[in-house]
C-alpha cells in the first residue's frame, strides 16, 4: 500500500517537473498557440456573422481579423499622442514617486517614533521596486519589442488556421471522447467555448468601464497624467483582488509628491475604494459572473506562478487556463475531487458534502 502510494506521488512529481520544463522551454510556441486558441474562440460569433454575408470560410476569417484589427488600431491611435508624452515623462514620474514614497516614510517614522534613517533603510528595497522597477516595467510594456511582435504575429497565424480547421478538430475530439467513454463531450466543448467567450468579453468590458470611471474621477481630482493612471489601474484589474489596490497605490504616492496638501491624496484613496467596491460587488459579478468558477486562493497562486514562467502573458492567460483545467477535471468522476479544490464553491461545505456523497454512491 505504501509502495503504491509512493509510486503514485513519484509519478505525479515527475509529470509536474516535465510540465514545468515544457512550459519554460516551449513558451515561444505555447504562448502564441494558446493566445490563438482563445482568440479563435473569442471571435467565433463575429466570424459566424461575417460568414452569413461572405460564405467563403477563409475570407470570412480574414474579414473578421480585419474588423478586430481596425478596432485595435483605432484604440491605439486615440491614445498615441498622450502615450508619447507619458513615455517621455516616465523619468519625471519615477522621481515624483520616489519623493512621494519618501514623504510617506517620513510621516510614518514621526507617527511611530522611529528614526527616519532606520525607516528609510527598511523601506529602501521596497521603494526601489515601487519606483524604478514599476516605471521600467511600464516603459517595457509600452514598447513593441521584437519578441512581443513575433508572439502577436504567430498568434494571428495560428489563430487563422485554428479557425479554418475548427470543425475538423471538433470531430477528432468527439471521436477520442467517445473512445474514452467521456460523458457528454458536446456539453464539455460548449461549456469551454462559453467560458472563454464570456470571460474575455467580460474582461474587456470591465477594463473599459474601469478606465472610464478612473479617468473621470482622477480628472475631476486634478491629478496629472490622469489618463495614464486610469489606464494603468484598469489593466492592473487583470490581477484579481489586489489589482485595484496596486492600481490606486501608485497615483496615491504620486499625488502626495505633487500636491501641497492631503486633499488630493485622500481623494485618490476615496475614489479607488469606491471604484473597487463597484468593481467587486457590481461590475464584475454582473458582467462576468461565475463563469470561471475558480476560488481566489488558486487564482492568485496561478497568476503568480504563470507570471514567473511567462511574464505578462502568463498573468493574462493564467485564469482562463485554470478554468479550462477545472472544466476538464469535472468531466471525469476520478478527477472531480480535484476540481472541487479549485472551485469557487470550496467554502460552501454543504455543496462539497453533496458532491462527495454523489461520488461515493
Amino acid at each position: 500500500m505504501n509502495e503504491l502510494f509512493l509510486r503514485k506521488w513519484t509519478n505525479i512529481l515527475i509529470c509536474g517537473f516535465i510540465i514545468v520544463v515544457v512550459l519554460i522551454y516551449a513558451q515561444n510556441i505555447l504562448i502564441p498557440f494558446i493566445i490563438a486558441v482563445f482568440f479563435s474562440v473569442f471571435i467565433r460569433p463575429l466570424e459566424k456573422f461575417v460568414y452569413k454575408w461572405l460564405p467563403v470560410r477563409w475570407l470570412s476569417i480574414l474579414m473578421s481579423f480585419f474588423i478586430v484589427s481596425c478596432f485595435v488600431v483605432g484604440v491605439i491611435f486615440l491614445f498615441s499622442l498622450q502615450l508619447n508624452t507619458i513615455i517621455k515623462s516616465l523619468p519625471d514620474i519615477e522621481k515624483e514617486l520616489e519623493n512621494g514614497a519618501g514623504k510617506i516614510i517620513q510621516y510614518l517614522s514621526e507617527l511611530l517614533n522611529v528614526s527616519f534613517q532606520k525607516s528609510q533603510s527598511i523601506f529602501n528595497d521596497l521603494l526601489k521596486f515601487l519606483t524604478q522597477n514599476s516605471a521600467n516595467s511600464i516603459g517595457t510594456g509600452l514598447s513593441f519589442t521584437s519578441s512581443f511582435v513575433s508572439t502577436i504575429l504567430f498568434s494571428i497565424l495560428f489563430s487563422f488556421f485554428i479557425s479554418l480547421y475548427k470543425n475538423g478538430f471538433k470531430k477528432v475530439f468527439l471521436y477520442f471522447a467517445s473512445k474514452a467513454e467521456s460523458k457528454n463531450p458536446l456539453g464539455i466543448i460548449s461549456k469551454l467555448v462559453d467560458m472563454v467567450q464570456s470571460y474575455f468579453l467580460g474582461l474587456f468590458l470591465v477594463i473599459g468601464i474601469l478606465f472610464i470611471l478612473n479617468s473621470i474621477a482622477l480628472s475631476i481630482i486634478g491629478i496629472k497624467f490622469a489618463i495614464f493612471w486610469a489606464a494603468l489601474a484598469a489593466v492592473l484589474a487583470l490581477l484579481p483582488y489586489i489589482g485595484t489596490l496596486l492600481g490606486g497605490l501608485l497615483p496615491f504616492v504620486y499625488s502626495i509628491s505633487t500636491s501641497d496638501n492631503f486633499i488630493q491624496p485622500v481623494s485618490v484613496v476615496i475614489v479607488f475604494i469606491v471604484i473597487q467596491q463597484l468593481e467587486g460587488n457590481l461590475i464584475t459579478p454582473k458582467i462576468i459572473g461565475d463563469k470561471v468558477g475558480v476560488n481566489p486562493l488558486v487564482s492568485i497562486i496561478a497568476i503568480l506562478l504563470m507570471g514567473m514562467l511567462w511574464g505578462i502573458f502568463g498573468v493574462i492567460l493564467a485564469i482562463p487556463i485554470l478554468a479550462i483545467g477545472k472544466i476538464l477535471l469535472e468531466s471525469s468522476e476520478k478527477t472531480i475531487p480535484i476540481s472541487l479544490l479549485l472551485s469557487s464553491k470550496i467554502a460552501n461545505e454543504k455543496y462539497i458534502d453533496k458532491r462527495l456523497n454523489e461520488l461515493s454512491n
